[in-house]
């Protein structure tokens, strides 16, 4: 795995899958909790939130919201207090299959 250096890196878990749909974790060097998803459009939505939190790839339009205390910035604040434990995200796995995604 050359690639485990890079913080950018997330690692998707399959847990249980069927013919139409998957669901499972999505684990990144930031956070010690992973985010669960149901099916592959929240996988989407929570790799899409994940590389907004890092401001990477840079985005075409910025996101914008009038509510209070927003969950994206709280998230934001908290990947930039952490610094990611490469050697811990490899350990991840999934019941079914395991994924490494990063964007170049």
């Amino acid at each position: 795995m050359r690639c485990m250096q890079k913080s950018d890196l997330l690692v998707v878990g399959i847990d249980q899958h069927d013919s139409v749909d998957c669901s499972g974790r999505l684990w990144n060097g930031y956070q010690t909790e992973p985010e669960a998803f149901r099916n592959s459009w929240e996988l989407f939505e929570e790799m899409d939130a994940f590389f907004d939190r890092l401001h990477f790839p840079e985005q075409s339009t910025q996101y914008r919201s009038f509510a209070k205390g927003n969950q994206r910035t709280r998230r934001t604040a908290e990947m930039e207090d952490r610094r990611p434990d490469m050697n811990e995200l490899k350990k991840k796995k999934g019941e079914k299959e395991t994924f490494l995604v990063q964007v170049l």
